[in-house]
C-alpha cells in the first residue's frame, strides 16, 4: 500500500522535505501496537492508520464538534458562569484545579492562536460540566481513582507516549513538544536527520 504522509502543521522544511521523498508505507499489524504504519526509511512507525477517506471523514467530525464546544464556551462565559468560576482556577473544585493545570499546560504548548483559542474554550466547556454536574465529576474521579489504584487493570504506561508516538508528534511545529521538551528536541532531530537522509536518497 503506497501512502504519503500529510502533516499540514509542518514547518516549510519539514513540508519541502516530505515532498522530496514521497514516503511510502505499508500496514502492519504488531501485537502490542495494533494496526500502525511502516514507513520506508523512518526508524519508528506511525501508530495510526493515515487513509484519506478516513482523514477526510474525521475531518467533518472534528469541525462539527469544535464549532459545538466553541459555541457553548461562548455561552458559558458570558451568561452562566461567573468569571472566577474559570479564571479563578482556586474557586473551583479540587478536582478541577488540578484538571485546570493540565489544560493551562496544554494552551502553553500550543503554538498557534487558533490553537490555543481552541483549547481555552475546550477547558472553559470541559471544566464547567465537571464543576457544575458534579454526577458527572463523581464519575470521573471514580475512574480516576481506579486508574491510579491499578484496580481495573489499567496499564497507565500504555497511556504515555510511545518512541513511536515521540517521534511523529516532533514534527509538529504547530506543537511546542519538539522546541521545548528535551526529549521531544532529540526526537524531532530524528525525525528531520531521518527525512534528509531520504531526500538525498532520492537525488541520486
Amino acid at each position: 500500500m503506497r501512502m504519503v504522509l500529510a502533516m499540514k502543521s509542518c514547518s516549510n522544511e519539514l513540508k519541502e522535505l516530505v515532498k522530496k521523498v514521497n514516503l511510502k508505507g505499508k500496514l502492519e499489524r504488531d501485537e502490542e501496537k495494533g494496526i500502525c504504519m511502516r514507513f520506508e526509511g523512518l526508524r519508528y512507525k506511525l501508530l495510526a492508520v493515515p487513509e484519506e477517506w478516513k482523514i477526510n471523514m474525521l475531518l467533518t467530525l472534528k469541525r462539527s464538534i469544535t464549532a459545538i464546544v466553541d459555541s457553548l464556551a461562548c455561552y458559558l462565559a458570558k451568561n452562566i458562569l461567573p468569571k472566577a468560576g474559570i479564571d479563578d482556577s482556586k474557586a473551583l473544585s479540587p478536582f478541577c484545579q488540578e484538571l485546570s493545570k493540565i489544560f493551562d499546560h496544554w494552551i502553553e504548548m500550543e503554538n498557534t492562536k487558533r490553537m490555543k483559542d481552541k483549547v481555552r474554550n475546550l477547558k472553559v466547556a470541559v471544566l464547567s460540566l465537571l464543576e457544575y454536574d458534579t454526577s458527572y465529576r463523581w464519575r470521573f474521579q471514580y475512574l480516576f481513582e481506579k486508574v491510579l489504584d491499578g484496580s481495573i487493570g489499567v496499564d497507565i504506561e500504555k497511556l504515555k507516549l510511545s518512541d513511536d508516538d515521540k517521534y511523529f508528534l516532533a514534527g509538529k511545529v504547530d506543537f511546542a513538544y519538539g522546541e521545548k521538551d528535551p526529549e521531544g528536541i532529540k526526537f524531532r532531530k530524528m525525525f528531520l536527520d531521518d527525512l534528509k537522509k531520504l531526500a538525498k536518497k532520492g537525488e541520486k
